[in-house]
């Protein structure tokens, strides 16, 4: 439908403008056009799109230094290569325990102790091992330690969580430990 325009005459009460009754239903054809066109567009506070919006630049959504690189293409900044530099290395070397002695080490290892199906185990962290930001997972991969016992010590009284000694008592149990240099936590 167009705009209907209401006639009001050349000047007032001349009888040729229309009558109210017409005027006033002009009016309600003119605002039932326009919100029957608003109900079809997307509401201004969470706007939904279908289909391809299109007219829309970088500049307009304040993203003027924005491109299509794909993420495994962007550079790296500075900063940013700093601090993964920083980052501590992942758990990498693997050792298997299989007697009821063992010296391990703290740069990173993984200790797979399979010999809890046989007996306890004792491990010892040795002192020339223990430097600021080693760690070590211990593994009860035997799945015996309820039974037997998995028990980490250090080698010239270095204390893990403030103990003596720490002890893994469950099947296919672990514990995480790291180093400040002098002793051995528990994380």
């Amino acid at each position: 439908m167009a705009k209907q325009i209401i006639g009001i005459g050349a000047v007032s009460d001349d009888g040729t403008g229309d009558s109210l009754r017409d005027g006033m239903d002009k009016v309600n054809d003119n605002f039932t056009e326009l919100y029957d066109a608003d109900a079809e567009l997307a509401p201004i506070a969470s706007p939904t799109f279908t289909g391809t919006v299109g007219g829309v630049t970088k500049a307009m959504v304040g993203l003027t230094d924005a491109d299509d690189t794909s993420d495994a293409d962007k550079p790296v900044s500075n900063l940013q290569a700093a601090a993964l530099d920083d980052k501590s290395p992942l758990l990498s070397n693997i050792t298997s325990v299989a007697s009821s002695t063992a010296n391990i080490g703290m740069s990173n290892d993984i200790i797979h102790v399979t010999y809890t199906s046989t007996g306890v185990v004792t491990l010892t962290v040795l002192t020339a091992n223990i430097v600021a930001g080693g760690r070590c997972v211990i593994k009860d991969s035997g799945g015996k330690a309820g039974t037997n016992n998995i028990t980490i010590v250090g080698q010239s009284g270095e204390t893990i969580d403030g103990s003596a000694s720490a002890v893994l008592t469950g099947d296919y149990n672990a514990i995480n430990l790291y180093s400040d240099g002098t002793n051995l936590f528990i994380y």
